[in-house]
């Protein structure tokens, strides 16, 4: 159970990052489509969950509906353009220091998300270890009304 939650909650930063590249480049870069305008910003938030996220090559993948070669080469090529000389791709590598720190943010989420996921754990723990008097009770204060037992 924890693994899969786990799994969600680094889902939720990819998600985030798709988000902040698609609103910066103003395109969905999860379209399945060839597109140069596309394919840049498809690259830009793969290499970026790769960078911050916790996913595999492969889950990657299934975000965009690419297999885990196709996720390499986005690296690669991002890879690239940030080793490439400053009179090279100029405009590119300016785009992506922009969005480097907006991406890093993402970090936060999960750790909030862990937080949050742990202390639903607890109060799930809580919760069953409670009797129907007791649960009647948390209701009555939580909802405001009076449960008739």
């Amino acid at each position: 159970m924890m693994k899969t939650e786990l799994i969600s909650i680094n889902k939720i930063q990819a998600l985030k990052i798709i988000e902040i590249v698609n609103n910066y480049y103003r395109v969905e870069c999860r379209e399945d489509t060839r597109k140069r305008e596309i394919v840049f910003p498809r690259q830009v938030a793969m290499y970026f969950i790769h960078k911050y996220g916790n996913l595999s090559l492969t889950k990657i993948g299934d975000l965009f509906k690419r297999d885990h070669a196709s996720v390499l080469h986005s690296l690669k090529a991002i890879s690239d353009v940030i080793t490439s000389p400053e009179s090279v791709r100029k405009e590119q590598k300016l785009n992506l220091k922009e969005l480097k720190s907006d991406c890093y943010k993402t970090q936060e989420i999960r750790l909030k998300d862990f937080e949050l996921f742990g202390l639903r754990i607890d109060i799930s723990n809580i919760i069953q270890e409670m009797n129907e008097q007791e649960l009647n009770k948390v209701k009555e204060v939580l909802l405001g009304i009076e449960i008739a037992v």
